[in-house]
């Protein structure tokens, strides 16, 4: 069975407009030369065993921070996709699709069910 309408329901208008996603300026790694990493190595090999204690110190923290924020990304991910369902319903009357994506889609069939 097909319905075909000509015109949009009245609800949601919003959901008929064009969408058009906002370009984001591509990322560029900056330049990093043989000369560029000499000069670095030489700066280093300049200070004293405390500066560079200091900066071992400090890098390494840096680089715990960043380990345990990819880990809580991660886990936040792997939760996501575990628990999330997609969905496409109907409305009743009106032939609607609803789609969707939900985490819990038993709450989210009941929600259909009495809007509906």
């Amino acid at each position: 069975m097909v319905i075909r309408s000509d015109k949009a329901p009245d609800q949601n208008q919003d959901a008929y407009k064009r969408f058009v996603a906002p370009k984001k300026e591509e990322y560029k790694f900056p330049e990093i030369s043989q000369k560029d990493i000499s000069d670095f190595v030489t700066k280093l090999d300049s200070k004293d065993s405390k500066d560079l204690q200091k900066f071992a110190i400090a890098l390494l923290c840096s680089h715990s921070q960043t380990l345990s924020r990819i880990e809580q990304l991660e886990k936040l991910l792997v939760e996501k996709l575990v628990n999330t369902q997609n969905y496409l319903l109907t409305h009743k009357s009106r032939m609607l699709l609803k789609i969707g994506y939900s985490e819990n889609i038993d709450n989210r069939l009941r929600t259909h069910r009495r809007n509906d």
